[in-house]
């Protein structure tokens, strides 16, 4: 499986925000993996998930945004728990390394549009001065895909990374079907 999505929960919306979530799941985008969010067990799929410790986002000059702040307090109190537990927090630069590490060999790394989990992730690998794990063609966009074909996503667990991640795969891989795509050149 050489296509990688990935999913970032933040403190911001700018390139510089400080990460609470880093989440990415390797996936091919023309199997069916629908039934990996109906029975809650993901973790049979190839994951990489961390909570990043804040301070090490501080230490690289990340941001917190206050509108961000506010708006995470108005979600669901197990949303609040899996992004602020202080349990089982990493080094923002150990997590940057070990995804590049994790993600070697893959052809595609796919997001929720082009212009906010890549840009922040670029923003760290800059700061601890290590290539990112993708080049510039390798940058997929799954969210115009899946408007390209009207296909609904999966709610299942909102603003948990590593969930985010498989209900975007699953909305991806029917909108590929749907779109009748067979392969990504």
């Amino acid at each position: 499986m050489k296509h990688i999505m990935i999913d970032l929960e933040t403190l911001g919306t700018t390139p510089s925000s400080s990460w609470l979530t880093f989440a990415a799941i390797r996936f091919d985008p023309f199997k069916d993996n629908s039934l990996s969010i109906k029975d809650g067990n993901i973790h049979n799929l190839d994951c990489f998930y961390k909570r990043i410790d804040l301070s090490t986002c501080e230490e690289l000059d990340l941001t917190i945004d206050e509108s961000t702040i506010e708006w995470w307090a108005k979600q669901e109190q197990s949303v609040l728990e899996e992004a602020f537990t202080d349990t089982d927090r990493n080094d923002i630069k150990k997590v940057a390394k070990e995804f590049y590490k994790w993600s070697k060999g893959a052809v595609y790394y796919w997001s929720n549009g082009s212009y906010f989990d890549f840009p922040i992730m670029e923003t760290v690998y800059g700061k601890i001065k290590q290539s990112t794990p993708w080049k510039y063609w390798q940058v997929m966009d799954y969210r115009t895909i899946y408007k390209c074909a009207n296909t609904e996503i999966p709610n299942e667990y909102k603003h948990h990374a590593l969930y985010d991640c498989v209900n975007q795969i699953v909305a991806l891989q029917r909108a590929v079907k749907q779109l009748g795509i067979t392969e990504f050149r």
